[in-house]
């Protein structure tokens, strides 16, 4: 473009210098010509950034780590004249990165038209995808003249983490809990609000619960049995902080989001109801959301995405007093990118009815011995590289 308009400006100079030097007309007309024909390419220029919009579509707002993401730069000419040429260049950066990077597309779209421009971005770390148009350049038929539109247009996609199957049994946990809107799929209880199973009559069983409709269309007694509330037993408490001096925090960020996300789809795929709690700094608030099904992991993940990992930290773990009370926790596994002090050691020993366990993610020089710190479940080390099989083979 430079070399183009360099050439013009040349041309435009050499003209007025010959219009001035010779009586003749001939030059005078050829650098009026020119001179026009520059003011003409800018005023159509001006126009046509007047009557362009550009926009991003995505297919999907969420995708998984090293899932391809289509996105769709739309670019609409409203006014009557062609747009000779467009220049987009479209930003991309992970949230939790903070390094932009950026792709270029030159097009031509004709009158009263939309132009699609669909490309792909993949993203090898889990976390936030902002995908944002940094500039639109207007270029002139000879791309001698540009002007810059700048829309106000971006768009998050957020990069889910890997989900491993975990190869031990973990021990189910069932609390009873009255006023619990969650029921136990596998043993009966006694809240009559919701019916866990239709059998027949037995010896023993309350004539109340006798099914008398079902009854009198099998001429055989059938009782109803009730389902059993229970209460957010298991917990994970998340602390996605890493020291600041770690180099690779995207791997860790990796390595923590596949191990809660593995620890509750495992939890899951047990019926073992939990609850998955982190702090949040920048609004000084405790977050505690339970987990019942996939909808509600998918949820809490999304969730943990918004934030920013060095909002999260330590302080989670003077959330374990309430939920020891209040939840009736019988136990809780503190995930943790940091390396442990004697606060975290207070899960043992001041509440001795719940066992901590605690699993930190570490890199491969790290060491693996914790100094003056112990729970009461253990600690099991989770290493950046190779993080999957130690996933697979947790024990909880």
């Amino acid at each position: 473009m430079w070399i183009n308009k360099s050439i013009y400006v040349a041309v435009l100079i050499y003209s007025g210098v010959l219009a001035l030097l010779y009586t003749g007309v001939q030059c005078m007309y050829i650098f009026f010509m020119l001179l026009i024909f520059g003011v003409l390419q800018i005023g159509l220029v001006w126009y046509s950034k007047r009557h362009l919009k550009a926009t991003l579509k995505v297919d999907s707002a969420t995708v998984n780590k090293d899932e391809p993401m289509q996105v769709s730069l739309v670019i609409e000419n409203t006014s009557f004249l062609p747009v000779a040429c467009v220049k987009a260049v479209i930003s991309y950066e992970n949230e939790y990165e903070h390094l932009k990077q950026y792709q270029s597309f030159c097009v031509s779209i004709n009158g009263k038209t939309t132009q699609s421009i669909k490309f792909t971005l993949t993203s090898e770390h889990v976390g936030s995808m902002k995908v944002g148009i940094k500039k639109v350049v207007v270029y002139d038929l000879l791309r001698i003249f540009h002007r810059n539109l700048k829309p106000d247009t971006s768009c998050t996609i957020k990069v889910f983490p890997e989900v491993f199957s975990m190869e031990n049994e973990i021990k189910v946990i069932h609390q009873e809990l009255l006023d619990s809107e969650t029921f136990s799929k596998v043993k009966s209880g006694d809240d009559p609000s919701e019916v866990f199973d239709i059998r027949e009559y037995k010896d023993g069983d309350k004539i109340h619960r006798i099914h008398w409709k079902l009854s009198s269309k099998r001429d055989c007694v059938m009782v109803k049995e009730y389902s059993l509330p229970i209460a957010c037993s298991v917990g994970i408490l998340v602390n996605l902080s890493v020291d600041k001096k770690e180099e690779h925090r995207l791997s860790y960020y990796d390595a923590m989001m596949a191990t809660i996300a593995s620890m509750s789809y495992h939890m899951i795929a047990n019926e073992q109801v939990h609850f998955i709690a982190w702090y949040e700094k920048k609004k000084e608030d405790y977050h505690c959301e339970r987990i019942t099904g996939e909808e509600d992991l998918y949820r809490v993940l999304y969730e943990l995405l918004e934030v920013k990992a060095e909002e999260t930290g330590r302080e989670i773990v003077s959330m374990h007093s309430m939920l020891g009370t209040e939840c009736s926790v019988a136990k809780l596994y503190y995930v943790t990118g940091e390396e442990m002090t004697d606060e975290e050691e207070t899960f043992s020993t001041d509440y001795s009815k719940t066992e901590v366990q605690a699993i930190r993610i570490v890199g491969e020089k790290e060491p693996w011995e914790e100094t003056g710190v112990a729970f009461s479940g253990g600690i099991e080390y989770i290493e950046v590289d190779g993080y999957k099989e130690r996933i697979e083979a947790l024990l909880l």
